[in-house]
């Protein structure tokens, strides 16, 4: 029985169509992009043939496998293609198709019966520019993965989503607007917002439904979660802040496919989980590439220094929060609080003077690092000593650990030791090798983890005093590394005598030193004040609630970090561009350092215990207030080559004592998880004020930039 035509179909198909289907020809070119799909090759190929398209090319590149074979054996032309991918296989075979309309077919899909012909109907009814077929998907075998991916498939709300593994579209439409050939995978997705911006109509078929194919193994379902993930990268890297929301695909994806499938398919799970995993570490690693203007190896190196710690350091709070009382714990914290607290402060000029100096001196580099480290040190024991004897006044709590007997000599061993370590940090980034700075970051946090792992069967009291020791040995450790490597990685000294390092470093760093800690000191006096506020125990679960979200706001300050050497060190770089291309890759690493802290976040809280649960909420707060940080970061590196640093300084000390105060009188109340919440809300309304102000100032100023 001959299906009806519609009305708008041209006369000459129409009449071949009520021919008989086995003389209907219907006026599109189909091209299959293969490359080793033998398995696929016979039905896929029938298929197509048995639905009577007026013209097939297989474009191939570079199979191995027999696939050519099967193509040959039916007479199909085929064309070699030495392209990146499927997107350039797609866009070569549609430039050699001699019809209006291409269908484009991946070597996985079957066609049913008439499938093409009603498919063409539906396309040229509702005047589309592309018509994507409905995807009913399944696996080739019946083992786990195979029906796992398949699974997938079938609930995913991507089966509703325009996709060009089987699409019809107008061949004007496709060469206009491409197929973009950097994708491996993902490129359906970029490709449809792209029609979506530009107006063009595109709809999934109402009527037609094709066979979707998958191999059965693990390889092949970690191929496609990889392939996902930096797919959503790459579209997120090429159009920026309007995709965002890609990010969040994985998550909804996971929450959504375990919803459905966990009491019908519970073994699933295990899917889910991987899926979740490999896509965003594919999603973070593609975000993370290297980028000439952005977050470069260097810069990579430095982010993992600062974050790889927070990972160590989680586990041995983890422990130290099973095994000693929460207000032991939150007392160890605070001195640690203190201990970074004096390290930013004494690092911050001779720090910053150093990664200034000494890319353009290379001579005075090691007698600048002495310098610096003298004063590091000096600076430091001062500060360490006029904190704990403040702290009966100010941090009541803190004075429980200098009142001991062996308090003070352990506190000052901390703050020396955390503080000169901080500095090596500075030498690295000066002569961009941040690789040495991780490496010294992974012995210093993980000498802190062996030796609690050690102590915790002895149960020692006080408790605090084998967090602080610990964390004393790590940073002496680090000390002894660094000073290893700079004498590897600096020149030795042009000259014999001075040439007024010191008083470079001193003027040179005294401005860099009041803008760090303007900008640094509020975020580490807050611990104080949630203890005085609330309680010991309250800032043990604020202090890991705020170690996670810094893990994200050292990705930006990273990326800030490299962008002030290159624009310090390489007088051939144009400073508007390296700033845009910088603040770009900030903003897109951190928004998916943040959703990845946001959704692991809670549930690390909740490993430690019910103590620590009460930070959920400040923690998604911390989250969200890392994304505006990115432009202050970025534009400090600028003001601070610059020489600028009066502005900054003015609005970071204004802002910063705000936070303070307002956290304060905010904080208390009783309910300890109501009171970090609103700590935190003070601190995200502190951050978009700054990142506003960063944001208006920051093309200017950095056309303003001046190198010597």
């Amino acid at each position: 029985m001959n299906r009806p035509v519609p009305a708008d179909v041209p006369q000459d198909v129409a009449a071949t169509r009520t021919a008989g289907a086995a003389t209907a020809t219907v006026p599109v070119t189909v091209v299959v992009p293969v490359r080793d799909g033998a398995d696929f090759a016979d039905e896929c190929l029938d298929s197509v043939l048995a639905n009577g398209p007026d013209e097939v090319i297989v474009v191939d590149g570079g199979s191995s496998d027999g696939t050519l074979e099967a193509a040959r054996r039916r007479g199909l032309r085929v064309v070699t293609h030495e392209g990146s991918g499927p997107a350039s296989a797609r866009m070569a075979g549609a430039a050699l198709a001699r019809n209006d309309v291409v269908v484009l077919i991946d070597v996985d899909v079957v066609l049913p019966d008439d499938a093409l012909a009603r498919w063409y109907d539906e396309f040229r009814v509702r005047d589309l520019a592309g018509l994507q077929a409905g995807l009913a998907p399944e696996s080739l075998g019946r083992h786990y993965w195979g029906r796992s991916l398949a699974e997938h498939q079938r609930i995913s709300r991507a089966r509703r989503w325009f996709t060009l593994c089987a699409t019809m579209l107008h061949r004007d439409v496709l060469l206009e607007h491409g197929i973009d050939d950097s994708f491996a995978s993902g490129e359906d997705i970029e490709f449809r917002h792209r029609l979506q911006r530009a107006g063009q109509p595109i709809a999934v078929s109402r009527a037609v439904q094709v066979r979707h194919r998958f191999r059965d193994g693990y390889a092949d379902a970690r191929h496609q979660w990889d392939d996902d993930g930096a797919g959503l990268a790459l579209t997120i890297r090429k159009n920026g802040v309007r995709d965002l929301p890609l990010l969040a695909i994985p998550a909804v994806g996971f929450v959504r496919g375990v919803a459905l499938t966990l009491l019908r398919r519970p073994q699933m799970l295990g899917y889910w989980c991987c899926y979740l995993w490999f896509n965003y570490v594919a999603l973070v690693r593609g975000l993370l590439r290297t980028d000439p203007h952005g977050l470069t190896g260097n810069s990579r190196s430095l982010a993992l220094t600062r974050t790889l710690p927070m990972g160590l350091g989680f586990v041995t709070w983890a422990a130290a929060a099973r095994a000693f009382p929460a207000s032991d714990v939150g007392l160890a914290a605070a001195a640690f609080s203190a201990a970074t607290l004096v390290s930013h402060l004494a690092t911050s000029g001779p720090g910053n003077a150093l990664v200034l100096l000494a890319p353009s001196r290379p001579g005075s580099a090691r007698r600048l690092a002495r310098a610096a480290s003298a004063v590091v040190v000096v600076t430091s024991l001062a500060a360490g000593v006029l904190l704990a004897v403040l702290a009966g006044r100010f941090a009541p709590s803190l004075a429980r650990l200098v009142d001991h007997p062996a308090g003070w000599l352990a506190f000052l061993a901390l703050v020396v030791a955390i503080s000169w370590a901080y500095l090596y940090d500075h030498v690295a980034i000066a002569v961009r090798r941040s690789a040495d700075a991780l490496r010294r970051s992974v012995v210093q946090a993980g000498l802190l983890l062996v030796v609690v792992l050690v102590l915790l069967p002895a149960a020692p009291d006080p408790a605090w005093a084998v967090l602080v020791g610990a964390g004393a040995a790590g940073g002496l450790a680090s000390v002894l590394l660094g000073m290893a490597q700079a004498r590897r990685r600096l020149p030795a000294p042009s000259t014999s005598g001075a040439d007024g390092e010191l008083r470079s470093l001193l003027t040179t760093g005294t401005p860099n030193l009041a803008l760090t800690l303007v900008q640094r000191g509020p975020m580490l006096v807050l611990p104080f004040v949630v203890t005085e506020a609330l309680s010991p125990a309250a800032n043990a679960a604020w202090y890991v609630a705020w170690m996670l979200a810094l893990a994200i706001w050292f990705v930006p300050n990273s990326v800030a970090w490299s962008l002030q050497a290159r624009l310090a060190g390489d007088p051939t770089v144009h400073p508007p561009t390296e700033v845009r291309a910088a603040l770009r890759t900030a903003v897109l690493a951190t928004a998916a350092a943040a959703a990845g802290v946001a959704l692991v976040g809670p549930f690390l809280l909740m490993v430690m215990g019910d103590d620590y649960v009460t930070a959920r909420t400040a923690l998604w707060v911390l989250c969200v207030a890392a994304v505006p940080a990115v432009a202050a970061e970025i534009w400090l590196s600028v003001r601070r080559v610059a020489g600028r640093q009066g502005l900054p300084i003015l609005l970071f000390g204004a802002v910063g004592a705000a936070v303070v105060v307002c956290s304060g009188l905010v904080a208390g109340g009783g309910d300890p998880s109501a009171g970090l919440a609103r700590v935190a809300l003070v601190w995200l309304a502190g951050q978009v004020l700054l990142g506003t102000v960063a944001t208006a100032r920051l093309r200017s100023d950095a056309r303003e930039v001046r190198r010597g």
